[in-house]
């Protein structure tokens, strides 16, 4: 998180901001969302199909919103843009 400075005030002085969430926190936010998915993380023999189609479904989903939400490099955005695809691909299979 940062923070951005929006004005100054005068005579008797104050100064205003907003917080800002920069991409760092995004990719971490990222980084945690995953590591609680079950698909990612259990041995095959231990999934149940709905449930990997649900959860690939809620990765690919978090994956869109943090795309729209933070402001990432090019690098970043098309790791992210794969990352949705396979979700996706995994889903339909």
């Amino acid at each position: 998180m940062g923070i951005k400075i929006t004005g100054i005030d005068t005579p008797f002085g104050g100064v205003s901001w907003e917080v800002t969430e920069t991409a760092k926190s995004g990719v971490q936010n990222l980084l945690f969302f995953l590591e609680a998915k079950r698909i990612l993380v259990n041995p095959i023999e231990m999934e149940i199909k709905s449930w990997c189609e649900e959860s690939a479904i809620e990765i690919k989903n978090k994956l869109t919103e943090l795309l729209s939400h933070y402001d990432f490099d090019a690098e970043t955005i098309d790791t992210m843009r794969y990352m949705v695809m396979l979700a996706i691909v995994f889903w339909m299979t």
